[in-house]
């Protein structure tokens, strides 16, 4: 597959791009998860705007997210059996919150966990957010996934085809003492399952909001400690997982 890499100028020291929400792409980082109650993720919204500095390029916005898994849940059973390496392979982009216009740019992901240390692949997808909104999982989005899998150089299954969307409302926040990147999300729902699972997609959303702290340091900066009190919970949180049982309807 070295031709498709080539010919979309994927060559292995450009798979990992420096974009706010992936600097340090390539190389292990930390990426601490907290859950709160939605009723108390404003309190935490507001603490956050006067303690940290909004992020300069992406500093709010609708993530979406289509997740791919083999056809027997290879890498939903990896989360349920709580093993130490666990992998992720999405298409991401962005949807402005208050037009809906869909971003063009549309990244293909592989997040890959080693206990609480995760690295992050990605390279740019040929399709624009508009046009993966308007033809949902189709066949050609799953040809043209299968094809660009072998850029990243490492081993996947190549089987993967796609099992849903993740949908949520992202605020995101840089500390301006350890440049550690801060995330509160919230709106978390799976509206669009892919016809092959068998299942319908839900817009009710979950009733809990996650805070994401990524960089050098596994815990939160010495004076951001005290937002624990809005209800601050340490969690290995999995947006995939949870929708995952809601949509399979199951309980582990």
């Amino acid at each position: 597959m070295q031709h498709i890499c080539e010919k979309t100028n994927y060559e292995e020291s450009q798979i990992a791009v420096d974009l706010p929400e992936v600097r340090g792409v390539g190389k292990y980082e930390y990426e601490t998860k907290y859950s709160l109650s939605t009723l108390n993720s404003r309190g935490l919204l507001y603490e956050l705007s006067s303690k940290c500095q909004r992020d300069p390029d992406f500093p709010e916005a609708i993530i979406r997210s289509f997740y791919f898994d083999t056809p027997d849940w290879a890498f939903l059973r990896e989360k349920i059996g709580s093993d130490y390496l666990k992998t992720k392979v999405r298409l991401r982009w962005y949807q402005d919150v208050e037009s809906s216009a869909q971003d063009s740019a549309v990244f293909l992901e592989v997040k890959s966990r080693v206990g609480s240390q995760r690295e992050k692949r990605r390279l740019l997808f040929p399709w624009t957010g508009e046009e993966l909104a308007s033809r949902g999982m189709d066949l050609e989005l799953t040809r043209k996934v299968q094809e660009l899998l072998p850029c990243f150089g490492i081993v996947l299954p190549g089987n993967l085809v796609p099992a849903f969307e993740v949908r949520y409302h992202r605020h995101r926040f840089i500390d301006p003492f350890s440049k550690m990147r801060v995330s509160l999300d919230s709106k978390i729902h799976a509206p669009l399952i892919h016809s092959s699972r068998g299942q319908l997609g839900f817009d009710r959303e979950l009733p809990c909001s996650i805070l994401e702290i990524k960089g050098r340091e596994g815990s939160l900066p010495d004076h951001l400690s005290h937002i624990v009190r809005h209800g601050l919970r340490k969690t290995s949180f999995s947006k995939y997982f949870e929708c995952s049982k809601i949509l399979l309807q199951f309980d582990p």
